[in-house]
């Protein structure tokens, strides 16, 4: 007996409605990779439900290597693409990039790279923080890293050193990985800077522990990344943390815990979290309200503990990652040229036999030093890429309408290995950034803190801390490249800043 037309109609109609909200999904989806075309933007089109290319979103490569394959193929001021269902306009112009950052900084005052769920609270650091919490965080945060605290702070960064030789002299003649190396030295400063704590080089301490957790973007945090780039409005509104619930906690956890003990026993530190609880008990001060020129009125922005966790957990793992990958990369290129490491340690010796020991002036004199750090963050910039977004609209030099809520990204990296402002970019040579060299860089085109008002509040702090352990190194071991050193050093993919993606294998030879 045959099936009714009726009963077969009524059987595949599920079926059919399924595939028709399919395609109202599909369709949905799809709609955002239009937009460029329809503003008459040039762009990278979309290639799959992830964007214009996958690797973007999934980190299956070193981000930086991506966006200069795009930066390459345009020759416009700038071009669109896609994360998920994102759209950015990537900026190539110096000069409309000195619009964004600078000039017309009140229309690009927020990153907003990812909608953060208030609940989330170990995201709102300075780095994330919008419109008047940033603006009031940052006043009260910019004296934490003023000369006169570096200064103060200078014995904390000595006392590390001192630990930190003694490992160095473990591994003498060794091949050694100089990253985790480094990790150690940049784990006991930051310990010490920050929380007063004394990490122990020479084991591994639970911060340290849970300071690895915290940088590893497993596919459960790039999976969250990615849900927050295709659903950014609704990711505001609902609890979706990044990073897992145990690293907020400890974070947490440790800043109270230290707080009151300090507030209890009247303790006082000369690190960061000190200033911290020092803002916490006086609130704003005239001095700090002076950072906008005192026009602006500012919004109550408490130093709550979770405001203080927050930004000490930014800054950990800052730290902990870029500061010793940076020191890694300087070490390794130096190695890899001897001439530029024998005129560096003269200089290092001239300094030290001056000023008879390592102090916050000698530092401060080593002008080739400082060359070769501006040089290593110019081949290896901390961040790919920076972000904007566009709060109120703006018209471009060239007539091009900019919309509230566009996105603009900034590719650190293609601008700092783009021949046209850095000729023979892969060279590693630390005469560009001489007094005689300079001025001759184009504004806007090296911004490895980035600049304008949201430049990186702890960029003195960060080359504190580097030019302190190449100095300890230098002054006491020649760094020569062994037959395990690969050249150049791949990048690693699955990382929000520039890290090696392989063993950074070199070896210390005593200068004495």
């Amino acid at each position: 007996m045959g099936i009714s037309t009726p009963l077969i109609i009524c059987m595949m109609f599920p079926l059919l409605l399924l595939g028709v909200v399919i395609w109202l999904a599909y369709k949905w989806w799809t709609s955002i990779y239009s937009q460029w075309d329809r503003r008459g933007v040039q762009n990278v089109p979309s290639s799959s439900p992830l964007g214009s290319d996958a690797s973007l979103t999934l980190m299956t490569k070193y981000q930086g290597y991506t966006l200069n394959e795009m930066y390459k193929k345009f020759s416009t001021p700038y071009f669109g693409l896609y994360m998920v269902r994102s759209p950015f306009l990537v900026i190539k112009n110096p000069e409309i990039i000195s619009i964004i950052l600078t000039k017309e900084f009140s229309h690009f005052r927020n990153r907003q790279f990812l909608k953060i769920h208030k609940s989330d609270f170990i995201f709102q650091h300075l780095f994330n923080l919008e419109d008047d919490k940033w603006k009031t965080t940052k006043g009260k945060l910019q004296s934490t890293f003023s000369t006169s605290k570096l200064r103060s702070m200078f014995p904390l960064f000595i006392k590390c050193t001192e630990n930190f030789q003694s490992v160095l002299l473990q591994k003498e003649g060794e091949t050694i990985n100089m990253k985790p190396t480094l990790k150690r030295f940049t784990t006991d400063v930051i310990c010490q800077t920050l929380f007063g704590l004394e990490a122990n080089t020479n084991c591994e301490s639970e911060v340290t522990k849970i300071g690895q957790k915290a940088t590893d973007l497993n596919l459960l945090i790039l999976l969250k990344v990615a849900i927050k780039l295709a659903f950014p409005e609704i990711a505001k509104n609902i609890p979706l943390k990044v990073f897992p619930t145990d690293v907020e906690k400890f974070f947490l956890k440790l800043v109270t815990d230290i707080v009151e003990y300090r507030e209890k026993n009247d303790v006082k530190v000369n690190d960061f979290l000190d200033s911290l609880i020092q803002m916490k008990k006086r609130g704003m001060t005239g001095e700090e309200k002076k950072f906008e020129n005192g026009n602006i009125n500012w919004q109550s922005q408490d130093i709550t503990l979770e405001v203080m966790a927050a930004q000490c957990f930014f800054l950990f793992v800052a730290g902990l990652e870029n500061a010793s990958s940076m020191q890694t990369y300087c070490l390794y290129e130096l190695a890899l040229n001897p001439d530029l490491q024998k005129t560096l340690q003269s200089e290092i010796d001239n300094c030290l036999k001056k000023h008879g020991e390592l102090t916050y002036e000698a530092i401060k004199e080593m002008e080739f030093l400082n060359m070769a750090i501006s040089e290593t963050l110019r081949k290896y910039p901390v961040l790919p890429f920076t972000s904007r977004i566009c709060t109120t609209p703006l018209t471009f030099p060239d007539g091009f309408q900019v919309e509230k809520g566009d996105q603009m990204i900034i590719p650190t990296w293609s601008l700092q290995h783009d021949p046209q402002y850095f000729p023979d970019p892969e060279k590693f040579d630390p005469e560009r950034f001489s007094e005689q060299n300079k001025d001759s860089i184009v504004p806007y085109t090296y911004l490895p803190f980035g600049e304008g008002p949201r430049m990186c509040l702890g960029m003195r702090f960060s080359q504190l801390q580097m030019k302190v352990g190449i100095v300890s190194i230098l002054s006491k071991y020649n760094v020569e490249p062994t037959k395990d050193t690969q050249i150049p050093i791949p990048l690693k993919g699955r990382a929000f800043s520039t890290l090696p993606d392989v063993a950074v294998n070199l070896r210390l030879v005593s200068r004495s």
